[in-house]
């Protein structure tokens, strides 16, 4: 490989990384909440309802910063990996399709996705588990389990499912994670790449953007993702959290009927609360990075 190949891939894996984690710096808590209304909805009836009790009970750190470390890691390398990919994909991209459009973009985050995925699968597993790990003691002790246990850590909670469930049980929800993942990413990097387009003056290109039209593409790229394919990520935190081993369609229907069809947009508004700005840093971070790297390569 070419050393200027090797010091791209090395710059948009770490631009990517950087990125990811700002985002879950500023994001955290609302995505903790989005999955505590989404996994155990008669506990929580409103988002205001659902951050005070957390707060409440246990805390700023352990209640709505749960599952920030796999988090951290989890976006870091998500990230690092997805951005990576994506512009090795965009390549392939414009060598299949001879143009570097949005539609062909948008492609290319897809399937930069598909594989970014696979890393990602362990750390939301565990992010969702600990997240929602207070409300599975909760009623455990409702039912006066016998195994009822106190809040565990990171490093618990893997050793915890890979003891109970093998190495495989990190990868439950994979497919549906999938299904979020793909299609959400084609939207993702199609609302990015479009709004770039959008919000560049005549005269100049995507490279002159500076931060605050970058920050505001980067904020409807992840209302782009999130707002389309919440019920996937509802049903995918349900199976996840609660170890749920039902096909994707099953849990969906059990949902609508326990209830309601919303039920597959409990929690879209913490959800939401939490895509515009966390993307918007993340794209942010992640551009303002490259410049960085730019900048050095040619001084």
């Amino acid at each position: 490989m070419e050393a200027h190949h090797i010091w791209d891939s090395i710059q948009h894996f770490t631009a990517g990384a950087i990125g990811g984690g700002a985002s879950v710096a500023a994001g955290q808590p609302f995505d903790t909440v989005k999955v505590k209304m989404q996994t155990f909805p008669h506990h929580f009836r409103s988002l205001s309802q659902c951050l005070f009790v957390t707060l409440r009970r246990e805390g700023l750190l352990r209640g709505l910063y749960a599952g920030s470390i796999p988090s951290l890691y989890a976006n870091m390398v998500e990230n690092a990996v997805l951005f990576l990919c994506y512009e090795q994909c965009k390549r392939v991209m414009s060598w299949v399709s001879g143009g570097d459009g949005v539609l062909q973009r948008a492609c290319a985050g897809a399937m930069a996705a598909g594989i970014s995925t696979i890393v990602l699968c362990p750390f939301e597993l565990l992010k969702c588990r600990l997240q929602g790990q207070q409300q599975l003691l909760d009623r455990a002790s409702e039912l006066k389990a016998q195994t009822v246990r106190s809040k565990i850590g990171v490093w618990s909670m893997f050793k915890n499912i890979v003891a109970t469930e093998g190495i495989a049980g990190l990868y439950h929800g994979l497919s549906l994670l999938m299904i979020r993942e793909v299609p959400g990413y084609f939207l993702f990097f199609g609302g990015y790449e479009g709004s770039r387009q959008l919000l560049t003056p005549d005269g100049q290109t995507i490279e002159d953007l500076g931060p605050l039209p970058l920050f505001l593409a980067g904020g409807i790229a992840g209302v782009s993702f999130w707002l389309p394919m919440y019920p996937v990520d509802v049903v995918k935190s349900k199976s996840q959290v609660e170890g749920l081993a039902f096909p994707f369609l099953k849990t969906a229907r059990n949902i609508i009927r326990t209830e309601g069809l919303v039920g597959l947009y409990r929690g879209l508004l913490p959800c939401l609360a939490r895509a515009f700005p966390a993307n918007a840093v993340l794209l942010l971070a992640y551009e303002l990075t490259n410049k960085l790297f730019h900048h050095v390569k040619s001084s």
